[in-house]
């Protein structure tokens, strides 16, 4: 899933779930614009958790295949290993990133125009965020194609779905907590 995907997904699934036709203006809302911005977020987070895979793969298979001995008897410092393939990480992520942005105006995404820059910045710093943090989690895995698999469900699981189901819980025992002092006054 791309971010192209998302930023239409976005559109297609609030449009019809919020009942606005074509003739109404959409975008002024507030409230749709909020909406729209959490189901863009929830879908950019789905996307990065699903390509951490990517990220994985080089290291678990170098190991596996035992591939890091032969880099290092031919003279290749770690140092060097790591920061090559930071940079081959990286730099493509970089590069969907700016596509992305001008995708906003591309689209006519009045929703997002207004913070293409805190858009640019999330997802880069985003992304270079998983980038190593999937790094330091590959020493977890023996075999790539299980750490492919399963490292896109992690993510998805505990950077998504658990911190998701926690503010709902806990705004849930903030609401009850309030709607039991207001009675108990």
């Amino acid at each position: 899933m791309s971010p192209f995907i998302v930023s239409i997904l976005s559109l297609v699934i609030a449009k019809p779930l919020l009942g606005f036709n074509q003739d109404s203006n959409f975008y002024d809302n507030d409230t749709v614009t909020m909406i729209l911005c959490v189901i863009f977020i929830v879908l950019i987070l789905f996307a990065f958790s699903i390509c951490a895979g990517l990220y994985i793969l080089t290291f678990v298979s170098d190991r596996e295949t035992k591939l890091r001995y032969l880099y290092n008897f031919v003279g290749l410092k770690p140092s060097a290993y790591l920061v090559g393939n930071f940079i081959f990480d990286v730099v493509p992520f970089m590069i969907s990133t700016g596509i992305f942005i001008a995708m906003i105006y591309i689209m006519n995404l009045t929703y997002l125009y207004k913070s293409w820059k805190i858009i640019l910045g999330v997802m880069a710093t985003f992304g270079l965020e998983i980038i190593t943090l999937t790094y330091l989690v590959s020493f977890i895995f023996k075999n790539s194609v299980y750490a492919f698999n399963k490292i896109g469900m992690w993510y998805v699981i505990f950077g998504l779905i658990l911190p998701m189901v926690l503010t709902l819980l806990v705004a849930l025992a903030l609401l009850f907590a309030s709607i039991e002092s207001f009675y108990t006054w």
